[in-house]
């Protein structure tokens, strides 16, 4: 069953384009879908980093949500023997310039864009997440990784964060902060 999940992953693009309402998405809800698979292919340690640069390259930093851009980090990172380093930079500094931080916390705010369509869930909480997960891989010690882990535990009620996918994500990403 794993292998066939990782073939589907692999050929992504193509399963999105077989889908008849895809035509209607924008292009930012297809590239996080294929930034997520990306994800979850280095997450299987499978060396993806070109496919990551060239999605990167297609898309440049308008067409890809921060989720996407956290996405991307992780497999691009991934592959120690792969040159990335001015790619990794440049969506690093994109990503410092859109966080929101305090003297404790910090935070990033984000939406698809996609008109209720619902393509993608979506939560602020589940983008620090995953952000967080992504500046670990790239820049464990920056003091932003340790803001971002405060405010993911202050949205925390009763022990959990509002959904399961937030639950996931943020319990990822702590893990490994």
């Amino acid at each position: 069953m794993l292998e066939n999940t990782l073939k589907y992953l692999e050929n992504i693009e193509s399963e999105i384009d077989q889908l008849p309402y895809s035509k209607h998405w924008s292009e930012k809800t297809r590239f996080s879908l294929i930034s997520y698979a990306l994800y979850v292919r280095a997450k299987f340690l499978q060396n993806i980093a070109d496919q990551a640069l060239q999605v990167f390259q297609r898309s440049g930093l308008d067409k890809l949500s921060l989720e996407a851009l956290g996405w991307l980090l992780v497999a691009l990172s991934a592959d120690k023997s792969h040159d990335n380093h001015q790619t990794i930079e440049l969506i690093y500094k994109y990503l410092k310039g859109k966080v929101n931080e305090t003297s404790e916390t910090a935070n990033f705010i984000t939406s698809y864009g996609d008109d209720g369509q619902s393509v993608m869930f979506h939560s602020n909480q589940r983008t620090d997440a995953i952000l967080l997960e992504s500046l670990l891989c790239i820049d464990p010690e920056s003091t932003i990784c340790t803001k971002l882990c405060k405010g993911l535990q202050a949205h925390k009620v009763k022990g959990a964060w509002k959904s399961t996918q937030e639950n996931c994500f943020v319990l990822i990403a702590l893990d490994k902060y």
